[in-house]
């Protein structure tokens, strides 16, 4: 039998393996789409990635994200995307380099002593600044969370971003969110 060696076959062996609850289905067909150097899609290596994250196969969903980012290094949205899977994974590793990567990203410094915010970010910078702190939360890193809030608030007074984080952070710190009210 010949084997695939086109993206459109090896993505069909993949949802074989999804479909069939097969994990090494799947890793078998991955390895033989990057040892040939088959050229994906964005799009399509995100599916790679959700077929891996339901089979529960985290660090493979993270190394095809890699791949995917090596591959396609100037796709912002596929930037984005791995960010918030690292963001939001089970693993504390990869909460934690998502923060680190999302605070290089946004030009966030945060130090034990000051946390300084760029002068602008549009909205889909802050919506990648939420998902990282989803990650602080999610770790219960809640103190240096309300830092950032807290100075994001200053920053950016009018922004719902701003505002509805710094909210939830006064919350997880255990603080009253009455000053936002006034």
């Amino acid at each position: 039998a010949r084997e695939s060696n086109l993206p459109a076959e090896i993505l069909t062996l993949a949802d074989l393996a999804r479909q069939n609850r097969d994990p090494v289905a799947l890793l078998t067909a991955i390895e033989r789409a990057f040892s040939r150097g088959i050229t994906f899609s964005s799009r399509n290596l995100v599916r790679l990635v959700s077929i891996a994250s339901d089979l529960g196969l985290t660090e493979v969903a993270g190394a095809v994200y890699d791949e995917a980012i090596r591959s396609h290094p100037r796709d912002l949205d596929l930037r984005r995307a791995q960010l918030g899977y690292y963001a939001h994974s089970d693993d504390p590793a990869l909460r934690a380099r998502a923060r680190d990567d999302i605070l290089l990203e946004l030009g966030l410094v945060l130090t034990a002593d000051r946390v300084s915010v760029p002068e602008a970010l549009d909205d889909d910078l802050l919506t990648l600044w939420t998902v990282m702190l989803d990650a602080y939360h999610t770790d219960g890193l809640h103190a240096d969370a309300l830092r950032m809030t807290e100075a994001m608030f200053e920053r950016f007074p009018g922004k719902s971003h701003a505002v509805r984080n710094h909210a939830r952070a006064l919350e997880n710190a255990g603080k009253s969110v009455e000053s936002l009210l006034k």
